[in-house]
């Protein structure tokens, strides 16, 4: 199996994305605050992802990857049937070759994820990330036992604020010694995110920027009706 990396037309791909889904910019996949992709949101929800599925784009030809996500809460907007497919850019050709798009979350079943998203044009169904980054929080067991909200790629949030850039767990430092870089303070510890936590803090930002803002509306919206 081959991998491409398309880090280098990762703006032409979201640019693609975004037209197809409807009323998102193609500046909303650059990062922003939890503010601003509430704004830009249709549909917020809490939700199980069921299984993943490739799903490319039939006009164009490029891979997309798919999720069929069961609602658990829908905190902005709703699907009827309860269901919805979320996607992607990137995804498995027909040759084999795997195409990631750089920053695109990974898909995985059955895990339990917060969404912000916008429905794809002419659809009643099929959802896109209002962005690549807060826009996408999975929940995790940490080494306490304890559910905890964090980024796409895993790191627990230290706060989740509705107006500026989020904290993460930091990565770990890698040893200096033996090198010409100066030492790092010891970093503070600070409590990680319990995950009803984070929803209740982008509950909240829903309804403070329903009553600040205009934003995009709400959708209602039929829903997936595949398992």
């Amino acid at each position: 199996m081959r991998t491409k990396e398309l880090s280098s037309c990762l703006a032409a791909c979201l640019v693609g994305v975004a037209a197809l889904a409807g009323p998102v910019s193609a500046s909303s996949w650059l990062p922003f605050d939890l503010r601003g992709q509430l704004q830009g949101s249709q549909l917020v929800l809490e939700g199980h992802i069921d299984r993943v599925f490739p799903c490319p784009d039939p006009e164009s030809g490029f891979p997309r990857t798919c999720a069929m996500v069961t609602g658990q809460r829908f905190l902005k907007g709703r699907a009827t049937s309860g269901k919805v497919t979320l996607f992607v850019p990137g995804g498995t050709l027909s040759d084999g070759t795997v195409v990631n798009v750089a920053g695109t979350p990974a898909l995985v079943a059955g895990d339990v994820v917060l969404l912000s998203t916008t429905v794809k044009a002419g659809s009643q169904d099929m959802v896109a990330l209002t962005n690549f980054d807060t826009a996408f929080i999975r929940r995790v067991t940490n080494s306490q036992g304890v559910q905890v909200a964090a980024n796409p790629i895993g790191r627990a949030f230290l706060t989740l604020p509705l107006d500026g850039r989020p904290r993460v767990v930091p990565k770990p430092v890698t040893s200096t010694v033996g090198t010409d870089e100066p030492s790092r303070p010891p970093l503070v510890s600070m409590p990680e995110m319990p995950w009803e936590v984070a929803v209740k803090a982008v509950a909240q930002g829903i309804a403070v920027v329903a009553a600040t803002s205009s934003g995009t509306p709400a959708a209602t919206i039929a829903g997936a009706t595949g398992n």
